[in-house]
Formats: C-alpha cells, structure tokens, sequence
C-alpha cells in the first residue's frame, strides 16, 4: 500500500514538472493539480507503474485540450 501512494506521488510530480500548462489561460496550476489526481485515482488498479504514469499523462493531457 505505502508502494502504491509513493509511486502515486511520484507520478503527480513527474506529470506536474513535465506538463505544465502554465503558458495555456484556460487552466491554473490548481486546475492542473485536479486533472492530475483525477486521472492518477482513474488508473490507480494500473499494476506496473510505467504504464499507469503513460496513461495518467496521456489522460492530463487529453483532458486538459477539452
């Protein structure tokens, strides 16, 4: 369990340091922050933690063009 939030975690920094959407007006960081939990707790049953961080920004990112 304490694997699965510390990977969470790393997750939302990575996606936070690699996906800003700071130059974008529509969103702010704490929109950002949203998407990026929402679409981590979408894909937290994802087993290996490669494929979940590709899903999870694939979703930030997917999200965030709407």
């Amino acid at each position: 369990m304490n694997l699965r939030i510390a990977t969470l975690l790393l997750a939302s920094a990575v996606l936070s340091a690699c996906g800003s959407t700071a130059s974008r007006t529509n969103h702010t960081p704490s929109d950002q922050v949203g998407l990026q939990n929402a679409c981590a707790r979408h894909f937290a049953n994802v087993a290996d933690p490669f494929e979940r961080g590709n899903r999870i920004t694939a979703c930030v990112r997917n999200r965030s063009r709407r």
